[in-house]
């Protein structure tokens, strides 16, 4: 079930919110899915925050851009659920995944092990930080997130505690958490470097990005590892407990995500790439179509297909 609130961006613009105020659920909108799980989104990128039910405790995947709202979420998460937050998850670095962190600073923040390195040389100063939040604002066109750009960086101008995990994942791992069991796996070039896929299987979660939803292709960028990347949605299909919702860091969660297509796609484009290579061709000469015939996705979305096949290009260049 959804409930649809207000947005806070005029808050944010006049300084309303306060981490010691009671929750005010006019700042975000919520969404059940299922007895265990809440999503929380906030402002017009529709940032997710989600709290899963553990057991004894609740886990937190991102905490958005804003401090101040991120401590009346907690407040809210606490109120439905009757049960402390005892551990946060972020999926990456970016500031709109963890600027949050700070309202949630006295329990265990687990992220990549390049989030404090990466958080630190981006966000670790006000120059830095005002430089990578103010480059959305010369990127995008829409009055509405560029004002709530600029509140994000009016409100950590002045109230930002830059909040590292502080349990890092390396490669992958395996948590028990409460009564769940939760699976992370680092997968580069989906993002960021320090980009997280996280699966919950008892309950069928899983927080990557939304182009795996089956009906899109998948983008990569810079510093994509596919072995890495493939290796993970193997697993995920071994674990033989289906995926019941896809949640991005943004936006609608997806129902029964269908994670075959997207997973014979990236094998098939690694095939494709590798053999190009092994006869000589460059990747302008490379035939961008054949054995993609199977995947409407690519003709709909020619030029994503083509970029992917380049920066595919790039890093198995770069590889020993």
């Amino acid at each position: 079930m959804r409930r649809t609130f207000l947005s806070c961006l005029a808050l944010l613009a006049c300084g309303g919110l306060s981490a010691g105020m009671p929750a005010d659920s006019s700042l975000f909108n919520e969404i059940r899915v299922g007895d265990r799980v809440l999503v929380l989104q906030y402002g017009p990128w529709l940032e997710n925050m989600t709290a899963i039910d553990a057991g004894p405790g609740l886990v937190v995947v991102d905490t958005w851009s804003s401090p101040s709202a991120a401590a009346e979420a907690r407040n809210r998460i606490v109120e439905v659920f009757q049960k402390p937050v005892a551990l946060v998850i972020n999926t990456h670095h970016h500031w709109d995944h963890t600027f949050g962190n700070q309202a949630f600073a006295d329990v265990e923040i687990m992220g990549h092990r390049f989030d404090p390195v990466d958080m630190q040389n981006e966000y670790g100063d006000l120059d830095r930080r005002r430089k990578s939040i103010g480059a959305a604002l010369a990127t995008n066109p829409h009055e509405s997130i560029r004002k709530y750009i600029r509140g994000v960086i009016e409100e950590t101008d002045t109230d930002l505690r830059l909040t590292p995990p502080n349990r890092l994942v390396d490669d992958r791992m395996v948590l028990q958490f409460g009564d769940l069991a939760v699976r992370f796996y680092h997968v580069p070039g989906l993002h960021a470097r320090t980009n997280l896929t996280v699966f919950v299987p008892d309950l069928g979660l899983l927080f990557t990005r939304r182009e795996f939803d089956g009906k899109t292709l998948p983008v990569l960028e810079t510093g994509v590892d596919l072995a890495k990347l493939t290796e993970s949605m193997e697993d995920i299909r071994r674990s033989n407990m289906p995926v019941r919702y896809l949640i991005p860091g943004h936006g609608q969660y997806v129902e029964d995500p269908d994670l075959s297509i997207p997973l014979a796609y990236l094998l098939s484009l690694g095939d494709a790439v590798k053999k190009a290579m092994r006869s000589g061709k460059n990747v302008d000469t490379m035939d961008v179509r054949g054995g993609f015939e199977a995947f409407p996705q690519v003709a709909s979305a020619q030029n994503v297909h083509e970029k992917n096949i380049r920066i595919l290009w790039d890093a198995l260049e770069l590889q020993p």
